[in-house]
């Protein structure tokens, strides 16, 4: 797990948390606030009356005995403010004990489980028992954990807030560490600013805030970037279909600098008309040995991508819409057969195509289109390119601008780029649907920014940085660019073993 990843974890689990206490500490309140019903009102005497229902009796004894108390009231929230000092100590863990216990009873309900959100990375496929394989050994775990979950729950929701906030600022400053702009900073003083400031750069302070607005507003925007001249100025990019502009000319982007609104020069917008819909990369003439398909669909074919593990599993890992049907769903496989999943592919030491493997897992959604092959236990892989030679798995974190990239896919020769920008939102035209992909990598030819790197059938080929480390994986080009999935992500949303 890199940093990047384990940071993501950190914040997802923060997140499951603030929320769970949130409701953890209603529930507790309510509790308290009625703890005066179940165990009776008091007589006058000071005596409590004897004649308490059946279920009060039970509900009172279970309090007690959880909580260790001789008189359940104790726990009421006027109870506190009574008692002697001595006594108040006895009395705050009790409470704290019927939060435990209130903590965990809610994270069994959604089967949160510590453990399982934490190393997953993604929370929201843990929560919940839908689908459970109800297995002895597996429901102690989550036993388990969701009790280490009803714990941590106690600490409140205001702690988790604390702790967000304190995890948004260090991947805040983390962003800080990855821009060249920051390491530019003439003085002490300088560093001081651009490391305070949310937004030391306009362009990304207004595409941070109009890039949704945009895309809702502006149906025929095809792109919208935050991309770099050859001094390392930044500017804002919008690449939109036809040549009718003006409604964006006339578009007021502004941002916040503190409590001052401004607005963005003129100078610092790109606008390109006459763009068209990213297309994905994946239904042309591939070279021999260095392509895949579908047995279901063989005329849509994709670039082999790179080889991993899932749950120690061996794995090819390529675009979903390489291998996707009619009969798959968008965000999952769907209810597919096995014959509908075969993947077949060339193999170097054989004449013709080969089976590989199956479709165990694929999803296109504003993140992703990435789809995941187990291999077959006789096929011999490795992550060898025939261009580059043998590469590891890296995370395009590194990428930094003007760092020389290298490409090599099915259709199209080796060819070497550099980074255009990372902060885009880019609409891509998978048939009749189209998917707008969010912080993909941008691509344009070193050599020669007017010609492409890639075309129809290099989707799914990786993107290698001088390091030989793969830091990211095609899936779609519009007129000169190429756009790929940054590595760190297809790792997380796919369930990848770290390497």
């Amino acid at each position: 797990m890199n940093d990047s990843t384990l940071l993501d974890s950190l914040i997802y689990t923060g997140i499951v948390l603030l929320i769970l206490s949130q409701i953890t500490e209603k529930v507790t309140t309510f509790l308290r606030s009625y703890i005066n019903v179940i165990e009776g009102p008091l007589r006058k005497t000071g005596k409590r009356r004897r004649s308490k229902t059946r279920l009060q009796k039970v509900i009172a004894r279970m309090l007690r005995t959880l909580a260790v108390l001789d008189d359940v009231s104790d726990l009421a929230k006027s109870r506190i403010k009574q008692v002697e000092t001595e006594d108040k100590t006895k009395i705050e863990f009790a409470i704290t004990k019927l939060s435990i216990l209130v903590g965990f009873v809610i994270a069994l309900s959604f089967k949160a489980n510590l453990f399982a959100i934490f190393l997953s990375g993604n929370p929201h496929q843990q929560l919940g028992w839908s689908g459970y394989q109800w297995e002895a050994i597996d429901l102690l775990y989550q036993v388990f954990g969701c009790l280490a979950t009803g714990f941590l729950l106690t600490f409140g929701s205001k702690f988790f807030h604390d702790l967000l906030e304190t995890l948004y600022e260090v991947k805040r400053l983390r962003r800080k560490l990855a821009d060249e702009a920051t390491f530019r900073s003439p003085d002490l003083e300088s560093l001081d600013q651009r490391l305070a400031a949310k937004y030391d750069d306009p362009v990304l302070a207004v595409f941070e805030r109009h890039k949704d607005r945009l895309l809702a507003q502006f149906s025929d925007i095809v792109s919208i970037a935050r991309a770099f001249d050859k001094n390392g100025t930044s500017y804002l990019e919008i690449r939109a279909r036809g040549n009718n502009i003006e409604p964006l000319r006339q578009y007021e982007f502004d941002y916040l600098e503190g409590d001052t609104v401004k607005t963005l020069h003129p100078i610092k917008i790109k606008l390109v008309p006459n763009a068209d819909y990213a297309t994905p990369l994946g239904d042309g003439s591939l070279w021999v040995g260095d392509w895949t398909f579908n047995l279901a669909s063989p005329r849509n074919r994709g670039t082999l991508g790179f080889f991993s593990k899932r749950k120690g599993k061996a794995v090819l890992v390529t675009c979903y819409h390489v291998l996707r049907t009619e009969a798959h769903g968008w965000v999952n496989l769907g209810n597919t057969t096995d014959n509908q999943n075969k993947v077949f592919g060339k193999v170097l030491s054989e004449e013709f195509p080969v089976l590989i493997g199956r479709l165990v897992d694929g999803k296109i959604n504003n993140r992703i289109d990435g789809a995941v092959v187990e291999l077959i236990p006789e096929l011999d892989y490795r992550n060898n390119d025939a261009a580059y030679g043998e590469f590891t798995i890296g995370d395009s974190t590194s990428v930094a601008k003007d760092d020389p990239l290298s490409v090599n896919g099915a259709k199209s020769p080796p060819g070497a780029g550099v980074l255009h920008c990372r902060e885009n939102s880019v609409r891509i035209k998978y048939g009749s649907k189209i998917i707008a992909l969010d912080d993909l990598l941008c691509l344009k030819n070193k050599a020669d920014e007017t010609q492409s790197l890639t075309q129809k059938g290099d989707s799914g080929a990786v993107v290698i940085d001088a390091k030989k480390q793969a830091v990211a994986m095609v899936v779609a080009g519009e007129g000169p660019l190429t756009y790929a999935i940054p590595m760190e992500r297809l790792i997380k949303c796919l369930d990848l073993d770290a390497e």
